[in-house]
């Protein structure tokens, strides 16, 4: 491997007789004429960042020549760099936290040295737990991510339950309240604004208040006849 100052290098791949040995040996009988080949590489170094600009570090990424030619590497061993011949190619798949978050990215052309930021898709969600009129507060959710990992959360004054950092994908959570189990599934494909609202119709408070004002109803009525 000979490498230059301009992150290009050059790599020994075979001798013009097919040998592969970076050393051969010659019989002189005859005239000879044999040269060495070699691979042109280019360093490309790549980072990752979700959908707020907060950078991420995936474990995993895989990528393919238009050539037929395949990578895989380990940003985190090989920090965030990558040796790579001439020509097209495409990223298949970037894991983090076991989830491949890849976005639709167009090929990168390698002619040269390069540094590329590319976004993933990582996101920031709300899930918003009420019922018809009040915020349900301090409400424990269990919520399986699409990892296959489960965390516990509890919603705040304001029934908001705030994710962090999450891979696009469906997230099923499990909310038991008032008498109620009930289970939700979480799409960011379905909701552009990063947030859902699940509505209970019978929190205790509104509860309260529904039954109040049914009962205030019927003696309405029932003083209206008599």
């Amino acid at each position: 491997v000979v490498t230059h100052q301009n992150n290009t290098r050059h790599v020994f791949t075979k001798w013009s007789n097919d040998d592969t040995d970076e050393e051969i040996s010659i019989r002189i009988d005859r005239p000879h004429i044999i040269d060495s080949l070699w691979k042109t590489e280019h360093l490309l170094t790549l980072q990752f960042f979700d959908s707020i600009n907060r950078e991420l570090e995936p474990s995993i990424i895989t990528m393919s020549s238009s050539e037929g030619d395949e990578h895989t590497f380990d940003p985190l061993v090989e920090d965030n760099k990558i040796w790579l011949r001439h020509g097209k190619w495409n990223i298949n798949s970037i894991i983090w936290q076991n989830i491949d978050v890849k976005r639709n990215m167009n090929s990168i052309i390698i002619d040269e040295s390069k540094s590329l930021d590319l976004e993933v898709d990582v996101h920031d969600s709300v899930i918003v737990l009420k019922d018809l009129i009040f915020p349900l507060s301090d409400i424990p959710v269990e919520i399986s991510f699409v990892n296959g990992t489960v965390k516990e959360f509890r919603s705040d004054q304001d029934g908001k339950i705030s994710l962090t950092g999450i891979p696009l994908g469906k997230y099923t959570g499990n909310v038991d309240y008032f008498l109620q189990s009930r289970s939700f599934v979480y799409d960011y494909e379905l909701d552009m604004n990063n947030v859902i609202e699940q509505i209970f119709f019978f929190g205790s408070i509104s509860s309260i208040i529904y039954f109040s004002i049914f009962i205030l109803i019927g003696l309405f009525i029932r003083r209206s006849r008599i």
